[in-house]
Order: C-alpha cells, then sequence, then structure tokens
C-alpha cells in the first residue's frame, strides 16, 4: 500500500512540473492590448547597445503632445512644434513599422539623404 502511495504522489507531482503554460502574457495578447492611439509622455534616445543616451519628456512649445497609433504593424505618429518663424503650431505625420519583443517596442526611424 505505502507503494501505491507513493507512486501516486510522484504521478502528481510529475504532472504538476510539466502543466501546460498559460499563453496570457504571449506577444500576440500584448501586440492586441497596444493597439489605438497613445499619447507620448517621455521619449528615450538610444545608442547601438540600447543605453539610454538622452530623455526628454513631451511639452512641444505648449503645442500639445505627441500622438501614436498602433495599428497591426504600423505605427503612424503625428508630432507638434512651433515654428520658430511664425510662432505657429503645426504637426507633422509619419508611418512607420514596428517591432514587439517582449516588454519593447522599437521603430527605426531613418532619414533620407
Amino acid at each position: 500500500m505505502k507503494k501505491l502511495i507513493l507512486f501516486v504522489t510522484a504521478v502528481a507531482l510529475g504532472l504538476g512540473t510539466v502543466a501546460c503554460s498559460s499563453d496570457d502574457n504571449s506577444s500576440s495578447k500584448t501586440k492586441d492590448s497596444l493597439q489605438g492611439q497613445w499619447l507620448e509622455v517621455r521619449t528615450f534616445s538610444l545608442d547601438k547597445d540600447k543605453n539610454i543616451i538622452e530623455e526628454e519628456k513631451a511639452h512641444n512649445d505648449g503645442c500639445g503632445v505627441d500622438e501614436m497609433e498602433f495599428k497591426g504593424d504600423v505605427v503612424i505618429q503625428t508630432s507638434f512644434y512651433k515654428d520658430y518663424l511664425t510662432k505657429e503650431c503645426k504637426s507633422e505625420v509619419d508611418r512607420d513599422e514596428y517591432k514587439l519583443s517582449g516588454k519593447t517596442i522599437s521603430v527605426e526611424y531613418r532619414e533620407e539623404g
């Protein structure tokens, strides 16, 4: 009888340690929860080793904070700024692809020329 109890206990513990993991933290669910419009609070600039080299708080000279809208694999960014000649608030819209890796969103900006 002791051997039977020991065997059942060992099987129960073994099955408990190899149970299927939950996919609640999968990148697809994270990507789904990311979809929609977001307001920018801070911007971090990183070097090639992903170390923070600059941090900037959103202010845009009183013209509003930048907006980001995630749609599928694309992020649409609306940036607000003040034209220093006319002193008028203006906006610029960029559309880029982004990548999601764990808790990190990466958008690579490339300047033409």
